[in-house]
């Protein structure tokens, strides 16, 4: 009964008003939205006490708002100044901001709580910016400001919620043994400014990525910057004009002004991390018989020693260090050593010590063969030998060869050698076995070649002078290169062609700033090194792939190929980088030449903006 109820209910409704309730239940998007999305950020309404208090000495602040606000990344964001032993406790409370020091009060101290943009509104985290509320505890407030920006040293982008820091104490030692005098925090710009310095003052200026939230530069892993420069800030005003505009063309007022000018404001601090590591050792593995690896957590400087309790060492292995040369291989070459089922010596090893030393210690180590790999290498070695039987043919023994890898392909780089590598040190290779040819014609002429091995023996090149577009071929006979372990290498042959030099780009870089010590690196758009050469007054990069390339300079003061930290103890700077400020993009079978005087622009503004990591928003 109550279905019929409704359906006559319906028809009883006029059919323009039913087609008016339709269309507004298909389209309740149409209806009220609770207007325009906000966009404006809280404001203060009133403080206890006001902003620019003197002779204040109690421990709380209250900041009253117009709205209901939060705090946004306060740890990374807000920053007290002078620096306090013991962190103020700052909290959003409703419509209300609580600063409670509990550290006392200086007397005769300006203090500064900078809150950046870290004060949001609660529905919309539309930020209260650049908002800073300043008192003092004497009978004037410390105005001056020091402002400038931190970048890393080696990439030049932005350090973002990093602690600068300044010192009245000018000695050296004031940095590692005292806290900051005033202090302020970079932003995602790396822009930093300290509002509460002091007038005919001097100061040393400092950046620090505070781990232990002390204030100081006292742990090697802290990231670090700082200059020789001393600093006193000053102050004045400049006038400055405004025009108010009838209309277009006619002129109403024209009235000055005069606004207050800082200095210094230009000042840039190149942060890094001190090449200090702390040394020790992690583990020892044997994951096949006749090799055993050390680990270590950072580069060696003085190598281990080895005592071998059970095993000959010396003289019948041979050592491989990995590229950063914090592990070490030791590769037996004696099947009486690698066949033992648990290798005993003792291990004396470089460590830092408590103080930050260096020492000697001594670790017994014992290494075991794991039973499958034990296993699977007894059952590989009898197979091999054994082979199988079909009837009353008995076949040949199922040889498994030393496998080599090369970087040949069917079309082969101009500029570059051919490489074999292995995963095991060579203990013969016979050089008689590799030809090379190239044709002309249609005959395949033999090229003299020599083969180079690396330390170890596990990488071998060949290098040539190609001839662009001509075919080649690489044989490698069998038994060419012979292993400790038993294994060698097959048959192996390819042909190639080499690619036209039409495939290519070149790129001349003539530097008008010259000393001699420059290194120019060309990179791609993930700043990845493509290229790196020592400069000269004309440097060319050859036979580059067709693309979008940028380019970084340093200066190698010490000429050691490679670009330095600095050191605080010593007051040595890192390494200057700089950026040539543009993309270059290279086509194919075309000539670039680009001149550049690095030191031309500022800093801050050399690194292509599309390079620069961070989250800043321009």
């Amino acid at each position: 009964m109550k279905k019929y109820f409704l359906r006559a209910i319906l028809f009883a409704v006029p059919t323009a008003l039913l087609v008016f309730l339709l269309h507004s239940c298909a389209n309740r998007g149409a209806g009220p939205q609770g207007g325009p999305k906000d966009t404006i950020p809280p404001h203060i309404v009133k403080s206890v006490p006001e902003n620019g208090t003197l002779n204040f000495s109690k421990q709380k602040i209250e900041i009253a708002m117009n709205e209901i606000v939060l705090l946004e990344k306060m740890q990374e964001k807000v920053i007290v100044s002078p620096p306090q032993k013991t962190n103020a406790t700052i909290k959003a409370y409703g419509k209300k901001v609580v600063v409670q020091f509990n550290d006392s009060i200086k007397p005769g101290t300006t203090y500064v709580v900078d809150f950046a943009d870290a004060i949001v509104d609660n529905n919309e985290k539309n930020p209260l910016k650049n908002y800073a509320f300043t008192f003092s505890s004497g009978p004037l407030i410390d105005t001056l400001r020091i402002s400038g920006h931190v970048i890393d040293a080696e990439t030049l982008n932005p350090c973002a919620a990093v602690l600068v820091g300044a010192h009245s104490d000018l000695n050296d030692s004031a940095f590692t043994t005292k806290p900051f005098d005033i202090v302020a925090k970079t932003d995602e710009n790396g822009y930093f400014c300290i509002k509460n310095a002091r007038e005919d003052t001097r100061y040393h200026l400092y950046a620090l990525k505070d781990i232990n939230g002390n204030y100081l530069f006292d742990m090697k892993e802290e990231l670090l910057a700082f200059q020789d420069t001393v600093y006193t800030p000053v102050y004045w005003t400049e006038e400055r004009n405004d025009t108010i505009m009838a209309d277009s063309l006619t002129i109403d007022t024209i009235y000055s002004y005069r606004i207050p000018m800082y200095r210094p404001n230009d000042i840039v601090l190149k942060m890094f991390k001190e090449y200090a590591p702390v040394q020790k050792f992690i583990k020892a593995e044997r994951k096949l018989p006749h090799k055993f690896d050390l680990f270590f957590n950072a580069p060696l400087d003085t190598m281990p020693l080895i005592k071998p309790l059970n095993f000959t060492l010396f003289g019948s292995h041979v050592l491989q260090k990995s590229r950063n040369a914090d592990t070490l291989s030791f590769w037996l070459t004696d099947s009486l050593d690698w066949r033992i089922d648990t290798l005993a010596f003792e291990l004396y090893h470089p460590r830092t010590d408590l103080l930050g030393l260096i020492e000697i210690k001594m670790d017994t180590i014992k290494l075991p063969i794991k039973a499958d790999i034990k296993k699977n290498t007894e059952s590989t070695s009898k197979s091999s030998k054994r082979g199988s039987k079909k009837g009353n043919t008995e076949e040949k023994p199922c040889i498994e060869f030393l496998q080599m890898k090369t970087n040949l392909k069917s079309y082969f780089d101009v500029y570059l050698p051919i490489q074999f590598s292995f995963d095991t040190p060579i203990k013969h290779f016979y050089a008689s076995l590799v030809h090379l040819e190239m044709k002309k014609d249609t005959i395949w002429k033999p090229i003299a070649i020599s083969i180079e091995p690396d330390s170890v023996r596990m990488n071998f090149t060949i290098a040539n002078e190609w001839i662009p577009e001509k075919e080649y071929s690489l044989t490698v006979d069998s038994a060419a290169f012979y292993e400790y372990y038993g294994k060698h290498t097959n048959k192996f042959n390819m042909k190639f062609r080499t690619r036209s030099l039409e495939d290519y780009a070149n790129l001349f870089i003539v530097l008008t700033h010259f000393t001699g010590k420059e290194h120019i690196l060309l990179l791609n758009k993930k700043e990845e090194v493509v290229r790196e050469k020592r400069a000269e007054k004309e440097t060319a990069f050859e036979y580059l792939e067709p693309g979008e390339y940028y380019m970084k300079l340093y200066i190698d003061e010490n000429e050691n190929g490679r670009w330095d930290v600095g050191e605080y103890e010593s007051l040595q700077q890192a390494e200057t980088v700089y950026f040539f400020p543009s993309k270059i993009v290279l086509r194919a079978f075309w000539d670039v030449e680009e001149e550049w005087d690095y030191i031309y622009r500022p800093l801050l503004k050399q690194k292509p903006v599309e390079l620069i990591k961070s989250n800043t928003k321009k």
